[in-house]
């Protein structure tokens, strides 16, 4: 758009120049469309094709070479301006490549510098602990000179202190044998004591590695029972586990057994409930019959008949014999 932009300006500006391609001034643009247009008065040409960029105007197939001698040139001109144009442009292109190039090489120059400052803001925070730990290693040197001092001055309060008591006592020379050389009996104090302090660390050394041992030993040993705890208590789960599988299972068994119980044995007391009504029936109807036995039995009369059967043979309307036959009989017949 900028490059399309600066060639519109290009030729807005008016023809170039022949020799450099810069543009002409406005004198020489006006005295080119004067040479143009034929002049103050003239009637002007048209031009209507142009067979190449250096070839001659035409209109029509005529030649008006000898009409128009400015005509060659004036094409001519036009030809350089667009060469110019076109060189022009390119720079412009070229330009706007350089920009862009300029631009990436910008970025990254402002990449580098974020980087760099990056890394300044971390050497100065670094800077800045190691002020403050100097600053708390100095403290802490005040203290220790200060402490020095104390110390320099007790210590020259106590020897004045002890120089004034020495000085206060009297001195008696007593001709002695002379002493044992106290530095020597240190020394040999000192050797004797590296030597015992060297004898109890090597045995203090034996006995702590002789217990690394015993407590590697132990620690494999309880390594060991804890396996076998471990084992032991996943194969007391496992069985644990499977004993609550089978009492769940029992359990069921019971619940679903006694459910059947309960259900025969209302089945059961249903019938013995029949049974007893049937029971309680008879004996009812066995009462009252023997209720009725006994009426009847206390009630009763009994009626003997004697049936007499008799035969009688008539003859001539006289009886001429005559025989019986007596049957008893009871009858029971209610009062």
């Amino acid at each position: 758009m900028e490059t399309l932009m600066k060639r519109n300006s290009a030729h807005l500006m008016g023809p170039m120049s022949l020799t450099s391609g810069e543009p002409l001034s406005l004198r020489a643009n006006s005295r080119y469309a004067h040479s143009m247009s034929g002049g103050a008065g003239g009637s002007g040409i048209r031009i209507s094709r142009s067979t190449s960029y250096g070839g001659q105007l035409s209109s029509g197939g005529g030649s008006y070479d000898y009409q128009f001698p400015g005509a060659n040139s004036g094409s001519f001109t036009i030809f350089n301006m667009i060469n110019g144009n076109a060189a022009l442009s390119i720079c412009c292109d070229n330009a706007h490549l350089a920009a862009e190039d300029f631009k990436i090489k910008l970025d990254y120059e402002m990449g580098m510098r974020q980087a760099v400052e990056a890394d300044v803001a971390r050497m100065r925070k670094m800077l800045d602990d190691t002020n403050m730990t100097s600053l708390h290693l100095e403290g802490d040197i005040e203290s220790l000179k200060e402490e020095l001092i104390k110390l320099t001055k007790y210590h020259k309060t106590d020897l004045a202190e002890l120089r004034s008591h020495i000085g206060g006592r009297v001195e008696v020379d007593v001709d002695a044998p002379k002493g044992q050389d106290l530095t020597k009996i240190m020394e040999e104090m000192r050797d004797k004591y590296e030597r015992v302090a060297l004898k109890n660390q090597e045995e203090v050394k034996a006995w702590h590695d002789s217990q690394i041992t015993v407590v590697q030993v132990e620690v494999a040993q309880n390594t060991t029972a804890l396996k076998e705890a471990n084992s032991c208590l996943s194969e007391t789960r496992r069985r644990l586990q499977t004993m609550e599988i089978e009492l769940q299972s029992i359990l069921a068994l019971k619940a679903s057994l006694e459910a059947t119980l309960r259900e025969v044995e209302m089945r059961y007391n249903m019938e013995i409930e029949k049974y007893n009504e049937i029971i309680l029936r008879l004996q009812a109807e066995l009462t009252r019959l023997r209720d009725d036995t006994q009426q009847v039995k206390e009630s009763s009369k009994t009626v003997q008949t004697k049936v007499v059967t008799v035969t009688q043979t008539l003859v001539d309307g006289k009886v001429v014999s005559e025989s019986k036959d007596v049957q008893a009989s009871e009858k029971v017949v209610s009062a």
